[in-house]
């Protein structure tokens, strides 16, 4: 019987059949693959033509920032010598900006960049902000694809080049010093370093005038205590010990014999001494710290007095201890004095010198209070006692910051540079004040017939910053002092004026409360005057003012333009 086949069989022998199936599949996704490949390849292409014309503008602002006057002319020249031509420059009609669509177009501004953390990267630079310091190069052309089947895009590739002329200063507060007489500073340095300094006045002129070159300095005590592959940085961060920072001091402090043995002499004076400190919390070397010793980028230059920095090492090594001063009297009718100082902290993170090109650093000084008890004959009308006056003197910290540094094309020294200077505001009070802080009316006179309490309290503020302008001339001399030296003697005389008495006669009454009080006013405002001496010695030699600030301006440089953008 001859074989019949169902209509239905090649049906399901076809469906079962898997030749060619590769050929189907080929057929069907090989237009997508070629669209994944074409646009791989596009993105390739787009990605390549951007970090090329990325790498164009970085150069060419580079290029328009060293020649700021001359920007425009000179990035396009740049582009130009690299086969970069035929582009055009975008101008703006209307307010709005002119584009080329068939080409490339390029836009140079200038302006002022602020290295400031706290502004976002969009707000650092100000187009047309005088001084200059900066440029700005922005490239555009239109996107560079092989498969134009796609649908060419009409978003064109952008990019931006930021360059700023870098600078940098180096600025210290409160760095300034008087001649001081009658020993005093001996006094103060052996509290401050535990021994028993008796240095002439020609010692301390000579360390008055002598500079230490701050990075021989680290790379001396760097080898004196023997650490090795290590950065500025680390030496700035381990502690070391008053006697090793002097005489690394002594060994880097110039030609000055005199100035070089009273360093010596203090390293001996030193010696024994547990205190410590870091010189971080004393100096800041900005872009130097990461650096390894030795370094020749690590230039020398920053150069510090040697009697400020030593007055500042040995606060920073004392923390806030109390110094007791045994003072003799000095002047006048003072039978005796006693001052006491307790050297608070500076502000967290806050040095006395700085070096940076960041405007906005910030210097200070250490906070201060300052105690003195003076005594004084009464005489006969007030019973021959002693009248007792003691003053409290709070001394908040002062601090400077550099706000701008105004570097000209071609210059390597820095045209000016202007520090904003906060005074430190300085409060007085006729008072007793106890170690909790508690403040009392103070006994001036305890006699047998007459007892006498007083107390005053007044304040000398200077809330606004003042503006110190050190042009190029200026930079590494004498400081320049925000506030007013006669602080001190406006306060004096303000507290006695205002002296509120509570006035105490044991027995018959034959003197007025008026009239003693007039006594006392006529031998506190004798007082001033001496006492006005001696606080002024003992607060300039720990680089403080009442109700002041001085700045120093030690160095400032311009340098080849770096890329910030």
């Amino acid at each position: 019987m001859p074989h019949i086949l169902s209509p239905a069989r090649p049906l399901k022998e076809l469906a079962r059949a898997r030749t060619g199936n590769v050929a189907v599949i080929t057929a069907a996704f090989a237009p997508i693959a070629a669209m994944m490949a074409a646009m791989a390849i596009d993105t390739g292409a787009i990605s390549t033509q951007k970090r090329a014309l990325q790498g164009h503008a970085d150069m060419a602002a580079l290029v328009a920032a060293s020649d700021l006057l001359n920007a425009e002319r000179v990035a396009q020249a740049y582009l130009a010598d690299n086969g970069r031509t035929g582009i055009e420059i975008a101008r703006s009609e209307g307010g709005e900006e002119v584009r080329s669509t068939a080409g490339a177009t390029m836009r140079v501004e200038t302006g002022r960049y602020t290295a400031d953390k706290s502004l976002s990267a969009s707000e650092r630079f100000i187009v047309g902000q005088e001084p200059l310091n900066a440029a700005r190069v922005s490239l555009s052309e239109p996107q560079h694809r092989f498969f134009d089947f796609l649908g060419g895009s009409s978003k064109p590739v952008d990019v931006t080049g930021v360059a700023v002329i870098s600078s940098e200063a180096g600025i210290s507060v409160g760095s300034r010093l008087a001649r001081l007489e009658g020993g005093i500073l001996n006094d103060l340095l052996s509290a401050l370093l535990g021994g028993e300094v008796s240095l002439s006045a020609m010692s301390y002129e000579a360390l008055l005038d002598v500079e230490v070159d701050m990075i021989d300095c680290i790379e001396w005590l760097a080898e004196d205590l023997e650490l090795t592959a290590v950065t500025y940085s680390d030496v700035l961060e381990t502690n070391i010990g008053l006697e090793d920072l002097l005489s690394a001091m002594a060994e880097t402090a110039g030609e000055n014999v005199l100035a070089r043995q009273a360093l010596r002499t203090l390293a001996g004076d030193a010696r024994g001494d547990a205190r410590t400190l870091r010189l971080g919390e004393l100096i800041e070397l900005g872009r130097i710290e990461p650096r390894a010793l030795g370094d020749p980028s690590a230039v020398a230059g920053v150069s510090l007095n040697a009697l400020p920095m030593l007055m500042a090492s040995a606060m920073v090594a004392n923390g806030e201890n109390q110094i007791d001063l045994a003072l003799s009297a000095r002047a006048g009718q003072l039978v005796h004095v006693d001052a006491t100082l307790v050297i608070g902290e500076r502000p967290q993170g806050q040095s006395w010198f700085a070096l940076s090109g960041l405007p906005g650093e910030t210097v200070s000084t250490a906070q201060l209070r300052l105690s003195v008890v003076a005594e004084i004959g009464g005489g006969r009308l007030l019973s021959n006692a002693l009248v007792r006056l003691p003053i409290h003197i709070d001394l908040a910290s002062a601090d400077a910051r550099i706000t701008d540094i105004d570097c000209k094309q071609g210059q390597r020294e820095a045209e000016r540079v202007q520090v904003a200077v906060k005074p430190s505001i300085a409060r007085l009070r006729i008072a007793e004040i106890d170690e909790s802080g508690r403040v009392q009316p103070a006994k001036i006179l305890d006699g047998r017939l007459i007892q006498i309490e007083a107390f005053a309290d007044v304040q000398a503020a200077n809330p606004d910053d003042t503006q110190l302008r050190f042009l190029r001339h200026e930079i590494g001399g004498s400081p320049k002092t925000a506030g007013t030296n006669k602080a001190l003697e406006g306060l004096l005389s303000s507290a006695i004026t205002n002296l509120d008495y509570e006035i105490d006669v044991v027995g018959l009454q034959l003197l007025s409360d008026a009239y003693i009080a007039s006594i006392l006013s006529s031998l506190f405002s004798d007082l001033a005057a001496p006492l006005d001496r001696l606080v002024f010695s003992l607060t300039s030699a720990l680089g403080l003012g009442l109700g002041e600030a001085d700045v120093w301006v030690h160095t400032a440089s311009c340098s080849a333009p770096v890329l910030v953008q």
